[in-house]
């Protein structure tokens, strides 16, 4: 989880810090800056609006002052991103998932939804693509005796040539 080595430690106080105080955060080689306010304003039920609420104690570095972090610091840029502007990322599909693990990890509930949310569209992006050959044959080949319509299917440049239709039903011109 949050770890420091030779840090120091700050206790909770009853008092939030004041949203201009600055932390500096090091998550695994990177070095972070933001405010309190960024940790706590947009996701106020995560885990580092918890850290840095000032409701739990915070471990600093006694050198440095930052906070570390043990997690791969390769998406925490996108985290505070997402914690200042409330915007994803556009990233690949493997990016997504490595955000969407460190989002569901830091309990960024939005940002987890809207990960799961751009996943899912993807998912069906995939569905609504145009058939195949292939995949009009064995339609036409399991639909001898059930009707297939292909309305709205999109069958321009599939070469559907040597095909055997006499078996299958004429409801390609309806």
């Amino acid at each position: 989880m949050f770890r420091s080595g030779l840090g120091s430690t700050i206790k909770p106080s009853n008092q939030t810090q004041s949203p201009t105080v600055l932390q500096y955060i090091y998550a695994c080689g990177s070095i972070f800056c933001t405010t309190v306010d960024t940790l706590t304003h947009r996701e106020p039920r995560s885990m580092l609006a918890a850290m840095f609420s000032g409701r739990h104690t915070v471990h600093k570095d006694s050198d440095t002052g930052y906070v570390f972090v043990d997690r791969d610091g390769t998406h925490f840029r996108h985290i505070l991103n997402w914690l200042r502007d409330g915007v994803a990322p556009n990233l690949s599909d493997l990016e997504r998932l490595e955000l969407l693990r460190e989002a569901e990890y830091y309990q960024l509930l939005g940002l987890v939804e809207r990960m799961n949310e751009v996943l899912n569209k993807k998912g069906d992006e995939k569905i609504d693509t145009d058939l195949t050959r292939t995949e009009i044959i064995k339609c036409v080949q399991s639909s001898i005796e059930t009707h297939v319509k292909f309305r709205g299917v999109n069958l321009s440049g599939l070469d559907l040539s040597n095909l055997v239709w006499s078996y299958a039903s004429c409801l390609l011109c309806d």
